[in-house]
Order: C-alpha cells, then structure tokens, then sequence
C-alpha cells in the first residue's frame, strides 16, 4: 500500500492561480449573494413609500416585512436536504442506467 501523501494546502492555494472556471464559479457566486438581499434591502427602502402611499399604519406591513424573512429561513433549512436527496436520486439513476447500457464493442 503506498503512503499517504500530505499537502500543505496554504502552500498549494499560493502555488497555483485562479483558473478561468474558478473565477467564473466566483462571479456566479458573488451574484447569487448580491441578489439573495436585494429583495430585503429594497422593501426596508420603500416601506416608508409604501406607507404613505397606501395609507397603512406602520403594524400593518410588519407581515410583508417579516414573510420575506421567513421565506428566506425556510428556504436556506429546506434547500440543503431537498438538495442532497433529489442529488442521492440522481446518482441512484445514474448508477441504474450505467448498469443497464449495451457493452460497447472494445469492451
């Protein structure tokens, strides 16, 4: 059995650039998180508009303040199972049709 091998991974990460799926892995990333908040920080700006305009009292739109707050909880503790699931699925699937194919010919 060959021995295990140890990488110093400070020394690795600063050994090796960023490739070109990396930062766009990053930018796809950055995005995602500017735009998770906008719809909060947006609704925090116009309540004030909203108030006027639609002549509500304050306590009135505490639900619309606190629904995107709850969505937002319920979804972040139910994507990440809903997640690894629907992926062990697809991977059971995978597997199934991997075994089921034809053998090619060079096999």
């Amino acid at each position: 059995m060959p021995a295990a091998r140890t990488v110093d991974v400070q020394t690795f990460l600063n050994e090796h650039s960023f490739s070109r799926f990396q930062w766009m892995i990053f930018a796809l990333c950055f995005c995602v998180v500017l735009l998770d908040g906008f719809d909060t920080a947006a609704i925090g700006y116009i309540a004030p508009s909203l108030i006027t305009e639609w002549g509500l009292e304050r306590p009135a739109l505490a639900p619309v303040l606190s629904a995107a707050l709850f969505g937002l909880a319920a979804g972040a503790l139910s994507s990440g199972p809903l997640a690894d699931r629907l992926a062990e699925e697809e991977a059971k699937l995978v597997k199934y049709y991997a075994k089921k194919r034809p053998p090619k010919a060079s096999e």
